[in-house]
């Protein structure tokens, strides 16, 4: 038995995926048995094979590299406490400083866009408090999950067997506890790999491969052009007409492939080159779909990462809905690595340090849009709320829940400042405003108080 272990070990061995055909190139006609001929085309590459493609197209695709870096600088904002205990609270951003977790965290989110997931290992020394977190590459880390889909424990690369518990190199199975797991855009329950950013890549650059090739041999065509020759008839003899066009082929006829002089016809001649008319537009159309193609996969406007096409120079609504449809992005993204935080890094710091509560963290959304707008809106909705409840339409209880609190602080001073805001309203006579305006509606006072307000 230990012969055959020795005969099978490798060291860099990789367990083999479950029915997925190889991504050898074959040449296979599939309507003759066994019979060879020029039909080629590709069979589906592993997941493996995925990884190493998706993290070559990282590296060299400046398109790739430039919407992953936009997404992983507006998805690593700042960490929030979402807790109404203010010790803990402060406990939670002195670890997020001790282990760095700025930085961890854009690892994770730039991982997970390239290779649809990406995982954390935390580290502690005496267990008693978080010293690190370290990210390994994901492209070296495999999950083995059971027949439910959860995971079991994660291995890392080189050096894993399947059925052994260790790595041929010695490296252990690392319990699932110890790992912050985020995945990307996952398509079902038991997909726990998730999808890459660059997913469909693939299909776009082998079309994007297929229009390039197609303006070559068009280059190559028009290097040795076909021409139409149109010889004007008008006025001419039967005689005259053909001797013209006999004229017209010495002409082409004495033109050799590097001569560069200049055609010289008989007057009524017209030449043209067939094609040269319409294939130039015809492929930068083809081209500029096929980008726009790619950056609706990315989920980023086209003017972040410098590329000019069609749609770029659309209207106002066109460019604040593509913000919109990205800002929901960023959200989704921050929701699923805060959830990986929340599930096991910050349940075990609540037990190592017997912290009262567990913590859970969130992410402050990017400010996508103007910051002044955004507060004013945000000033306004309080206001329209706090008028709910002066009112008696909503109950006090509503308003804290507007606002984002569980519980309030003191709802003394709440009761006291919706009484407050309740007398002046019955105090006030409600048509001192209106009248006041319309005693000057007929004065200049009205032009001069507008013109004062006006605010650019």
């Amino acid at each position: 038995m230990s012969f055959f272990n020795k005969l099978f070990k490798t060291t860099n061995q990789q367990p083999a995926p479950y029915a997925v055909s190889s991504g050898r190139q074959q040449t296979v006609d599939s309507a003759r048995l066994l019979v060879f001929d020029k039909n080629t085309y590709w069979a589906n590459l592993n997941p493996w094979q995925k990884l190493t493609l998706f993290d070559s197209i990282y590296h060299t695709q400046e398109l790739a590299q430039g919407a992953v870096n936009i997404i992983t600088r507006f998805a690593n904002s700042r960490m929030l406490p979402l807790t109404d205990n203010p010790q803990v609270a402060r406990r939670m951003l002195e670890i997020w400083r001790e282990v760095d977790g700025h930085v961890v965290n854009s690892q994770l989110i730039r991982q997970s866009q390239i290779y649809g997931f990406a995982c954390g290992e935390w580290v502690s020394e005496d267990l008693t408090r978080m010293n690190r977190v370290v990210v390994p590459p994901s492209i070296e880390i495999r999950k083995i999950p059971d027949r439910q889909g959860q995971i079991q424990s994660y291995v890392q690369l080189p050096g894993f067997m399947v059925g052994r518990p260790v790595s041929i190199d010695g490296r252990r199975a690392i319990p699932p506890s110890k790992m912050v797991d985020v995945v990307r855009d996952p398509l079902t329950s038991f997909d726990y790999y998730g999808e890459s950013l660059f997913s469909s890549a693939l299909d776009q650059f082998e079309s994007l491969a297929q229009i390039l090739d197609a303006q070559i041999k068009v280059y190559m065509r028009l290097g040795k052009p076909r021409f139409s020759v149109g010889v004007n008839a008008e006025g001419l003899t039967p005689e005259q007409f053909q001797d013209r066009i006999e004229q017209v082929k010495t002409t082409f006829a004495s033109l050799g492939d590097l001569d560069s002089a200049d055609l010289y016809t008989p007057a009524g001649t017209e030449i043209k080159i067939i094609g040269a008319e319409s294939f130039g537009q015809r492929f930068a159309d083809e081209t500029r779909l096929v980008i726009s193609n790619i950056l609706a996969a990315l989920g980023i406007p086209p003017a972040l990462l410098h590329v000019t096409i069609q749609s770029s120079a659309g209207a106002e609504s066109y460019a604040r809905q593509s913000i919109i449809a990205m800002q929901t992005m960023i959200d989704e993204i921050q929701r699923s690595i805060a959830a990986a935080w929340n599930k096991t890094f910050w349940p075990m710091v609540a037990r190592m340090e017997r912290m009262p509560i567990t913590p859970i963290m969130g992410f402050e959304k990017p400010r996508l849009l103007e910051q002044s707008i955004e507060e004013s809106a945000r000033d306004l909705r309080f206001q329209n709320d706090l008028r709910e409840v002066v009112f008696g339409i909503r109950p006090m209880e509503w308003l804290v829940q507007r606002v984002g609190a569980s519980s309030v602080n003191d709802i003394a001073a709440l009761k006291q400042q919706v009484e407050k805001a309740r007398a002046e309203i019955t105090n006030s006579p409600a048509g001192n405003k209106g009248d006041e305006n319309k005693a000057d509606s007929n004065t200049k006072v009205t032009d001069e108080r507008a013109t004062k307000n006006v605010s650019v």
